[in-house]
């Protein structure tokens, strides 16, 4: 892959090389094929690997289950030439607005 594709960050597209540690809460920002794991759910990393990582659910539905999250392949469509990059889908949420105003 061209270094130039490897240092482009993209709308809705989470970086290609997470920079995540152990205990930091994320946000999964992609719906994943399995129940009760759809976008906004939160969680907690407890293991990263080169490919997965596994986290454990932080939100009322799946409290306290463990879960791995896997690289997916990720195409932007906002651009002229077309490519497709492996990624983990989470972001990091260290805090969250509620929704009251």
């Amino acid at each position: 892959m061209p270094v130039l594709f490897k240092i482009l960050e993209f709308s809705g597209a989470p970086s290609d090389k997470p920079r995540m540690i152990v205990g930091v809460p994320v946000l999964l920002i992609r719906n994943l094929d399995i129940p009760r794991l759809h976008n906004g759910t939160r969680s907690q990393i407890t293991h990263q690997g080169a490919n997965v990582m596994k986290a454990t659910v932080t939100t009322d539905i799946g409290r306290r289950e463990s879960i791995l999250i896997p690289r997916l392949p990720i195409m932007p469509k906002d651009l002229s030439s077309q490519f497709r990059r492996q990624q983990i889908p989470l972001k990091i949420s260290f805090a969250r607005l509620r929704g009251r105003y």
